[in-house]
């Protein structure tokens, strides 16, 4: 029997192949690496605020208020961000299926420059203004063609910083016939379209979104497929407003699970040959390690860590071909202010999380954080691997004497946190107070589902006393860890 993202893929599947379908990638969908470090676009353009005094960046509008001593600077670090290298696994899953239309809302041109020496018949514009009527394309799955609607970062005329340019460009890209003829068909005719990497919250893209679907207004409302992967749950206003006024249905898959799902069903449907291109797939693989770093009541944790790493790079070692799997943990590699977001979206292929539960993990807001954002990319392809350190968790007896995690105890923990939260916060506050109600609801149902997850459970008796990291282990937990790493392994190498 079909699951419910089967049945959401089916028709969108259909309607690739018949050049009825538009993918539209969102703000949101990649995040840079940057002098050795992950940025998202909101956290690199605040650091950009914060080294150009007098300016300001606005958050919803993701535009700038600039000066003239200040502007050039500010767009040449824009500029920067996205000329870095992008996440190279979804330029992957992007590229390797034919779409005929790719509508693009950021300046960045990574997937340009992945598809352009592989795709000789694609064709890349951008919204120009009054010109973009006259522009003669073709758009189907053997002539595709990537659109980018706010500008490119290569044409420094065409990029979109502060807040009169976002005006002047809105004037000329809303009238509905302002984009090219072969787009507006494709649009128009469009059975299906896929939002990626779109929270929504900016009023251009709620804009923008309207605007096609007004170009789309013929369209059949039982049978066109809205999806957009978010990272909110359904009571978010946004969200209600969107999937009221524009029919958009959201689902908690990421980019990656989505991309990798309309791959897989379609190679079951079959006959679907057409909508595939061969890409050489890049051996790059990354695994998220998440842990607690208030570690000083339980010193095995940062021994477990350590261990961690340590096979980690054993692997590598051991790795001819040149198949490395990098390790990314935010004390090092995320800038502070930063959620699991930056990796969580685009976990798919080639990825994995490593979650480290202790009971300071259980406690901490960052951390409880990173767990719940994990849980709502759901683990339906098994990505999420959890080592539980079961030393001083709050423990509860079952009725068959069994004893397990105290999920009651951790659920008032969190309410008593929340409520003293909400005693003193400020209106400013409520994003924080909302994260802590969120964590309160979510802890007793992720503390059940810690078995679901591929799991190794370490304790103080599992430790060789007087040994180096290295040797830690004692010789049958080292059994087990070793069988939990080869699987580890073995699932951030699979296709």
């Amino acid at each position: 029997m079909p699951n419910a993202l089967d049945q959401f893929l089916e028709p969108i599947i259909d309607d690739i192949a018949a050049n009825k379908f538009v993918l539209i990638l969102g703000p949101d969908l990649y995040a840079n690496y940057i002098d050795g470090k992950i940025w998202n676009r909101t956290e690199y353009f605040k650091k950009i605020e914060a080294d150009n005094k007098g300016s300001f960046f606005a958050d919803n509008d993701e535009l700038f208020s600039t000066n003239k001593d200040n502007y050039l600077s500010i767009a040449g670090k824009v500029k920067d961000y996205y000329n870095t290298d992008s996440d190279i696994k979804l330029l992957e899953l992007i590229a390797s299926i034919r779409f005929s239309l790719i509508i693009n809302t950021s300046p960045d041109i990574s997937l340009e420059n992945f598809l352009r020496p592989r795709e000789p018949n694609a064709a890349f514009e951008y919204f120009e203004g009054e010109i973009d009527k006259k522009k003669n394309l073709i758009c189907d799955i053997e002539h595709p063609v990537i659109y980018n609607v706010f500008g490119r970062v290569d044409k420094r005329q065409s990029l979109i910083i502060n807040h009169e340019e976002m005006f002047k460009h809105l004037t000329l890209l809303l009238p509905k016939d302002s984009f090219p003829l072969a787009i507006n068909e494709t649009i128009r005719k469009a059975g299906s379209f896929l939002f990626l990497g779109f929270k929504f919250d900016s009023w251009k893209y709620q804009i923008l979104s309207y605007k096609i679907l007004d170009i789309n207004e013929g369209r059949d409302q039982q049978n066109n497929i809205r999806l957009s992967s978010t990272m909110y749950s359904l009571e978010n206003p946004v969200n209600i407003i969107m999937t009221a006024a524009a029919g958009i249905k959201f689902r908690n898959e990421s980019p990656a699970q989505l991309l990798e799902g309309i791959i897989k069903k379609a190679r079951i449907v079959g006959n679907m040959a057409n909508i595939f291109r061969n890409i050489e797939k890049k051996k790059q693989y990354f695994t998220y390690l998440s842990y607690s770093h208030q570690n000083e009541n339980c010193p095995n944790l940062q021994v477990m860590v350590d261990i961690f790493l340590d096979s980690i790079d054993k692997e590598n070692q051991k790795n001819q071909n040149g198949d490395i799997i990098d390790t990314i943990y935010d004390k090092r590699d995320l800038q502070y202010g930063q959620s699991i977001d930056s990796f969580m979206t685009r976990i798919g292929t080639g990825k994995i999380a490593v979650l480290i539960v202790s009971d300071k993990y259980l406690k901490s807001v960052y951390c409880m954080t990173e767990a719940l954002r994990v849980y709502k990319y759901n683990n339906e392809d098994q990505r999420v691997f959890i080592i539980l350190i079961e030393d001083r968790l709050m423990l509860a007896n079952e009725e068959n004497g069994k004893m397990v995690i105290d999920e009651n105890g951790y659920k008032i923990h969190w309410k008593n946190l929340y409520a003293e939260q909400a005693r003193k916060s400020k209106r400013e506050d409520k994003v924080r107070l909302e994260n802590y109600f969120e964590i309160s609801e979510f802890i007793d149902d992720f503390i059940r589902k810690i078995d679901d997850y591929k799991s190794f459970r370490i304790c103080d008796a599992d430790y060789n006393e007087g040994e180096n990291t290295i040797n830690k282990l004692s010789t049958t937990k080292e059994f087990e860890f070793i069988k939990f790493m080869d699987a580890l392994v073995s699932k951030v190498k699979e296709d």
